[in-house]
């Protein structure tokens, strides 16, 4: 297994993804295209609650075969439990309406996956779980108190996003 590329010997992947899907039916998209899997189950749990805390809308945790070429998932590419790939189908409701409350799955997230900033920045999360500012970020003069709206254990993308509003507001 190389940097880009994840195994998928026999291993098992988790999704948080939509309500209702049935086994045999093909795994939704994201925004990017991509079918992301975990084969972690409680952080597919963490997932499923964060996402349904944060879009409203109802979540459950199935067991997917991926299918096609797997990759790490760029986000969180230290770590060989997260893939991504495009295209996925159901094989079982493993928990159809998940218990994990958003503040159980921000703690497990931020405490068992916390990557490193790409070039060496240090971690992602401080020790209460807020993001803390990438070098390139410092490089354009933004604190990690100033990222701390973003909220608690929020991707990359959106951390990433909002620092490019700061940016972009100065």
């Amino acid at each position: 297994m190389d940097d880009d590329t994840a195994s998928t010997d026999e291993t098992v992947w988790y999704r948080a993804d939509l309500f209702g899907i049935p086994p045999g039916e093909e795994a939704s998209f994201s925004q990017d295209w991509y079918v992301y899997a975990v084969s972690d189950l409680k952080a597919a749990r963490a997932f499923a609650a964060l996402r349904e805390d944060q879009e409203g809308t109802p979540r459950s945790v199935y067991r997917v075969r991926l299918i096609g070429d797997v990759e790490t998932d760029p986000d969180y590419r230290s770590f060989p439990e997260f893939v991504r790939c495009l295209s996925g189908i159901v094989q079982e409701v493993i928990e159809a309406h998940p218990t994990m409350s958003p503040d159980e799955a921000t703690e497990y997230m931020c405490q068992t996956y916390n990557p490193p900033w790409p070039g060496g920045g240090g971690p992602m999360y401080d020790g209460d779980g807020y993001p803390t500012a990438s070098p390139a970020m410092r490089g354009a003069g933004i604190s990690a108190n100033e990222l701390r709206h973003v909220g608690k254990c929020k991707p990359p993308l959106i951390i990433g996003g909002y620092a490019e509003g700061l940016v972009n507001r100065a």
